[in-house]
This record gives C-alpha cells, structure tokens and sequence, in this order.
C-alpha cells in the first residue's frame, strides 16, 4: 500500500519496512516485537488499539512524505540521504572503485569514484543525477 512511502524513507536513511505479509495480525506483532510504528492508509488498522501507527489520507506519494517529516519531525539530513537500499532496507557499505567495475556501467565506472555496496542485496550505488532530483522534491515538499 505505502510501498513508494517506504522507499523514499529509505532514500533519506531511515529504517523503514514495507510489510508484505497478509495478516494484519503479524503485522501489528511484528510492530510491537520491534517497537515500530505502522504507517497506513488503512483505516479498519486505525480503529484497532495497543500500537503505534498513523493513517494517511492521501495517496500521493509526495503528501505521504510531507506528512510522515511532519507528524515524526523528521530531517533530510544530506549525510543520511542514500544511506540504505532501497530495495531491502539495509545500511550501505563504501567500496572500494575497483571493485564496482564489472557491475556498473562503464560510463558510470569512468565518471564516478564513490560506491555504495548493499551487503544483502548486492546492489551497487553510486552519487549520480537522482541525488539532484531527490533534493529537487525534498525542496518542493518543505
């Protein structure tokens, strides 16, 4: 439901799940174990108590984002931005150039001198023009 939410968290290196299972039940379980916060758009999970949550209303990825910064006084810290995947969730680690070479496109690997590695995906990262863009949107949602 949140997951474009839950990505854009990640981009600006906050710990941020996206729940796939089916059961609202672990879900609220899993919250509670890891003294998470559930963001939803769910309604019937609003109504349900013992856990900390907060319902968004609008489906507009942007909106959601200026609502989560707001209500959890959250920054856009540059040196926490891109600090995580954003596909699994887990802190980066620098690697050395070298080692990127036969994983990025050449261009990239000419054109580039820091990489980022996820250790449980293998994705590889690197500071290219969607840094430009994030702050682009991070500017227009302030």
């Amino acid at each position: 439901m949140l997951g474009r939410l839950a990505k854009w968290l990640r981009i600006l290196g906050y710990d941020a799940l996206y729940f796939t299972g089916e059961k609202r039940s672990d879900l609220i379980i899993m919250s509670l174990r890891e003294e998470r916060v559930i963001i939803t758009r769910d309604s019937h999970l609003g109504k349900r108590q013992g856990f900390n949550r907060l319902i968004l209303d609008s489906d507009i990825v942007g909106r959601q984002l200026k609502r989560v910064i707001e209500y959890f006084h959250l920054s856009a810290d540059s040196k926490k931005i891109f600090t995580r995947c954003v596909i699994c969730n887990r802190l980066l680690e620098k690697i050395p150039k070298e080692e990127s070479k036969e994983k990025v496109p050449p261009y990239v690997f000419k054109h580039q001198d820091k990489f980022m590695n996820c250790p449980s995906c293998q994705k590889i990262y690197w500071q290219g023009s969607h840094w430009e863009k994030v702050n682009k949107i991070l500017g227009e949602i302030k």
